[in-house]
């Protein structure tokens, strides 16, 4: 057979429809179309699914090649799937391709998305950071955060580019807090470098225009203070009376600044933003005295009109210059992450991800022309790429589909396949949307699906059906039901029943419920054996409140959780002071001192990250005996004063550390010295 013309194909199949089978004839049809094994590419989602197809593209090859048993039912498929005749068949030239293929298997071309990316990672960006061999993490160690956490507070020009996001998230009692925030953004590298060059871009408009738009939202405000004020009086009422309640404060504290007073009013409102924004108040006015229609449709389009127009200032003074500062932040971020991680070796997936894209388009490479991958780059991963071959897609993030869209539009033959139902979950990142329009991505490509179930029961396939077609009510999502293997007796059988209950709030009584369900139905003994039995709860807390109603009920459990020791409220601050002294890294003193045990201010961290070299020296030079003399001149009891900086309006109490003392204990120590 003639290396014929493109083949691409959507391929969506349900659990146990027969995905592995199909895409092992894929691959037999792609060698038989003359396409050398050593430029098909085949990508899984698990080790195992990668040894599993492996494993059944020799078995089929064998049994079509040598005219086994099975063979016969795989070349009908073949011939009907694919149109094929048996003058498409030749034997010789398929026993050949099974003994090359055999001696030559580290040539075979079937990987994770992992390694797959590893590899293009390993053999064309990793020499371009001068590295020779590197190390894979599942995942990030929160050390790893912790430390670059503790370089930005280290360089004072560092944390000055960080400061702007304290300020922002405002008081958080433990280190941890700000640590969590920069293993956020880091996270989100693999968002941002898909989207870096999108930029947020203002009208340009004139320099008076703009300055008349800043306090142009005040104006609707002030004509609602003025309308209900009118009908306050017509009615002989207090104005009071008219406003809703949670509000007449913050229109009379702006009625009584002056006509001059633009920027008081402004902070007036800045201030209030969370109770002028309340979802739970529908009108500004208050309805109970305020029924007339055309009073309250002139309000109601007054206060749309204030939305509207203290949205756009929104944007302009807090949205712009916050985007603008966190995009230079991440950027500074992620090349402090970036060196920090090439010096130690050290990728994560999405690391290698992130890097291969990012760098697979630097010109020095020349990796990319039109944007098309070069015949250096294929010559660089292992040769060209004639067929592509995507299992589980719907578990493809947006970072591994660009990378895999560059290979596609170099391939002539392109056959995902995938499961709709699971790209509702968004597991590994994978995005639903993505899956469902694929044909409309992918030029030319047609869809096919395979609809019979032949792994599970009647009674199971009707219930999936069932479940997923109300949920393509809700969703408008175009579902097509599962057929199971009606002709088999034996998969007529089967028990399925399911009970959904949606909470009303976090602390629902129907939680409780589903708890004495369980229950009942352990002591009905519709539960017969508790050991095949299990129950998934999302969080460690829900497991510890199942847990403490099957020990009311005396009923035998084992509970398994990832709560440590080390993670206790009253441990942790310990084992964090520990390994302070054990590794003298500031970053651990200073999460001590947050802790709930110590609760230290930010005032309070400042000030010990300013005075951070004496206190550092006196330890590192310090014996026993001079630690007791620390304790009694530290002063741990604190002293006590209003605090002018922080939480002002509260009137909280702040205490401030007394580092004079240590001072003058140092200065004492050099005299004696001299």
């Amino acid at each position: 057979m003639k290396n014929q013309e493109s083949n691409k194909i959507i391929l969506k199949a349900s659990a146990g429809t027969g995905k592995t089978y199909r895409l092992s004839l894929e691959y037999i049809y792609n060698l038989l179309k003359n396409i050398d094994f050593k430029n098909i590419v085949v990508v899984t989602f698990t080790k195992k699914a990668t040894a599993e197809i492996k494993e059944r593209i020799f078995d089929f090859l064998y049994q079509v090649a040598f005219e086994k048993s099975k063979g016969i039912e795989l070349k009908k498929n073949l011939k009907e799937i694919y149109n094929l005749s048996e003058d498409d068949f030749d034997k010789e030239k398929l026993q050949n391709i099974y003994f090359e293929m055999l001696k030559n298997k580290e040539d075979i071309r079937i990987y994770t998305i992992d390694s797959f990316t590893n590899r293009i990672f390993k053999q064309a960006i990793a020499p371009y950071f001068e590295i020779s061999s590197f190390e894979t993490l599942d995942s990030e160690s929160s050390d790893f955060y912790e430390k670059i956490f503790k370089k930005i507070m280290d360089n004072e020009n560092y944390y000055k580019k960080f400061e702007f996001l304290i300020e922002e998230v405002g008081e958080k009692k433990e280190i941890k807090n700000y640590v969590k925030i920069i293993e956020e953004l880091v996270e989100f590298q693999k968002k941002y470098v898909i989207a870096k060059n999108f930029e947020l871009k203002e009208e340009k408009k004139d320099n008076q225009k703009k300055v008349l738009e800043v306090f142009d939202f005040l104006t609707p405000l002030q004509e609602i203070y003025s309308e209900v004020k009118i009908f306050s009086e017509e009615k002989g009422k207090n104005i009071s009376e008219c406003f809703n309640d949670k509000l007449f404060e913050i229109f009379d504290q702006i009625k009584k600044q002056s006509e001059n007073s633009s920027e008081k009013k402004i902070e007036i409102v800045v201030k209030n933003l969370e109770k002028i924004l309340d979802s739970k108040i529908k009108n500004y006015y208050n309805g109970k005295f305020i029924r007339k229609k055309e009073l309250t449709e002139i309000l109601q389009e007054l206060q749309k009109n204030f939305l509207d127009k203290f949205s756009k200032y929104i944007l302009k003074n807090k949205v712009y210059p916050f985007h603008n500062k966190l995009k230079e932040f991440c950027e500074f971020l992620y090349d402090l992450v970036r060196r920090e991680k090439i010096s130690s070796k050290k990728f994560t997936h999405d690391d290698i991800s992130i890097y291969t894209y990012e760098f697979i388009f630097d010109k020095n490479l020349k990796f990319i022309e039109n944007n098309k991958f070069t015949q250096d780059f294929f010559e660089i991963i292992g040769g060209n790429i004639d067929t592509i071959m995507v299992d589980e897609f719907q578990d493809t993030s947006i970072l591994q589909w660009k990378i895999l869209k560059l290979i596609m539009d170099c391939a002539k033959n392109i056959i995902c396949v995938g499961d709709e139902k699971q790209s509702i979950y968004g597991w590994r990142d994978g995005e639903k949307e993505l899956f469902e329009n694929l044909d409309e991505i992918v030029d030319g490509s047609k869809v096919e699906t395979l609809k019979k179930s032949y792994r599970s029961y009647k009674a199971v396939i009707e219930n999936v059906n069932k479940i997923y077609c109300d949920y393509d009510e809700k969703s408008n999502w175009n579902y097509e039901k599962v057929d199971y293997k009606a002709e088999d007796a034996e998969y007529q059988k089967g028990y399925f029943e399911f009970k959904i209950n949606e909470l009303e709030s976090k602390k629902s009584p129907t939680e409780k419920r589903i708890f004495k369900n369980i229950i009942q139905m352990i002591e009905n003994k519709e539960i017969k054996n508790l050991g095949k039995s299990c129950i998934i709860a999302g969080k460690n807390k829900y497991l510890s409140e199942i847990a403490s109603e099957l020990n009311a009920y005396n009923i035998p459990y084992t509970l398994k959780s990832n709560k440590s020791i080390l993670e206790h409220s009253a441990v942790n601050p310990i084992y964090r002071l520990i390994k302070y002294f054990l590794y003298n890294n500031f970053q651990y003193l200073l999460e001590f001192l947050r802790s709930d045990l110590i609760g230290c201010l930010n005032s309070h961290v400042k000030y010990i990250l300013e005075n951070k070299n004496i206190i550092e020296i006196f330890m590192k030079n310090s014996k026993e005996e001079d630690f007791d003399l620390f304790l009694e001149n530290f002063d741990f009891n604190f002293d006590f004063e209003k605090n002018k900086n922080e939480n002002n309006e509260n009137n909280e109490n702040t205490k401030n550390i007394n580092i004079e003392r240590i001072e003058k204990r140092e200065r004492e120590k050099e005299k004696k010295k001299k």
